[in-house]
């Protein structure tokens, strides 16, 4: 006989589940899953992961799977730190997974999503101090723009972006599908919603034409730092001094 300690968590940059899996043909190590623990609450914070223990006749992970179809799709990692490296990472929201959640709320062309991203990363650095997401923002020729984000989606040109379909959901009314767990996981969840809906409403409505006008204000950062053909970055600092005195135009008509 064989027992099993698993740990489960939802990886959502894979779009699956892992799990640290510790086998062992005679007893568990209790020491070894103390500091999987402890190791997890310092490295997680209050993740909850799914904790399941069993018995098969090996230590095998198809002995796993076969006794439960449970944890058919989950992929197994033996190294408990190589799986909470993976969680750490997937963890940390990312500019992609802002325009994935943008792109699931409406039809968004390119440009379109690249000033509706700007606007939201703006909008929730001057009313919690916090960045939304680590990759930089750029001066370009029609407005701010997230370089990986274009790399991604500018195959569609003034198309519109036909991503996550069937993952539609109303952000006004508090609505919260799978699509966003990797959201509603953050810590900051609520204060991220709250800037997504004063972003939505007041400029969800706006053609894309209209957006690179707001974007393109006097005193704004992308007035302030652009110069042509040099991707200039538009860094916190310059979001804050533009708007330090000038914040109602970033709500202006």
């Amino acid at each position: 006989m064989a027992l099993h300690y698993i740990a489960v968590a939802s990886y959502y940059s894979g779009g699956t589940r892992i799990a640290w899996h510790y086998a062992d043909s005679d007893s568990f190590d209790h020491k070894l899953i103390k500091n999987f623990l402890m190791r997890s609450k310092d490295v997680l914070g209050n993740v909850d992961l799914g904790i399941h223990k069993l018995s098969t006749s090996s230590t095998s992970w198809e002995s796993v799977v076969e006794k439960d179809s449970f944890f058919k799709d989950v992929l197994p990692i033996k190294d408990y730190e190589d799986f909470l490296t993976l969680l750490t990472q997937d963890k940390k929201l990312t500019a992609v997974d802002v325009a994935k959640l943008l792109i699931s709320n409406m039809a968004l062309s390119n440009l379109k999503l690249q000033k509706l991203l700007y606007l939201y990363y703006t909008d929730y650095l001057l009313s919690t101090g916090k960045k939304l997401f680590d990759e930089p923002i750029e001066a370009w020729k029609f407005g701010p723009v997230v370089a990986s984000v274009y790399e991604l989606y500018k195959a569609n040109g003034a198309k519109r972006i036909n991503d996550d379909k069937g993952s539609k959901f109303t952000v006004v009314d508090g609505d919260v599908p799978p699509i966003l767990a990797k959201f509603v996981s953050q810590p900051d969840s609520l204060e991220m919603f709250e800037s997504l809906k004063r972003v939505i409403t007041k400029y969800g409505d706006k053609t894309a034409n209209e957006l690179v006008n707001i974007t393109h204000r006097a005193h704004t950062p992308w007035k302030n730092v652009y110069v042509p053909n040099c991707n200039v970055e538009i860094t916190d600092a310059d979001i804050y001094v533009a708007y330090k005195h000038h914040r109602d135009e970033l709500y202006g008509v």
